[in-house]
């Protein structure tokens, strides 16, 4: 099982991709019906908060949580599939989604990328030799 982080923008992709959402936002996007972890969400106040302040209320909440029970938990929502925890921001965006990321990999040693569609390859102009 992989996890990625991503946004509600993404869900078609995610879908085609064969990947479960799990929503990690306070207040899930309203065409969004899939589960959420509120325990991965930030409290509704830190919403205004300055960044700085934000970050430091959200690693009080993860140092709260057991890595390992969350992971089991996503495992448990997914049957074993990859997962994406989602939020609103874009991917370059400063975001609570990726301190969940970092977290985890820092407990449990797991990779947790951001999920992006498929690039297509570039074409390299070879230069012409004669």
């Amino acid at each position: 099982m992989k996890i990625y982080t991503s946004y509600f923008g993404q869900l078609k992709k995610l879908g085609e991709a064969n990947i479960t959402p799990i929503g990690i936002a306070r207040y899930p996007a309203k065409f969004y019906y899939g589960v959420s972890m509120f325990e991965l969400a930030p409290r509704s106040e830190m919403l205004n908060m300055s960044e700085k302040q934000y970050d430091v209320e959200f690693k009080k909440i993860l140092s709260r949580l057991d890595a390992q029970k969350i992971f089991d938990k996503i495992k448990a929502l997914t049957g074993g599939k990859d997962a994406a925890l989602l939020c609103f921001e874009r991917p370059d965006d400063p975001c609570h989604r990726h301190m969940v990321g970092e977290w985890l990999q820092e407990k449990l040693g797991i990779e947790v990328t951001e999920f992006a569609k498929k690039q297509k390859p570039q074409v390299v102009q070879q230069p012409l030799l004669f």
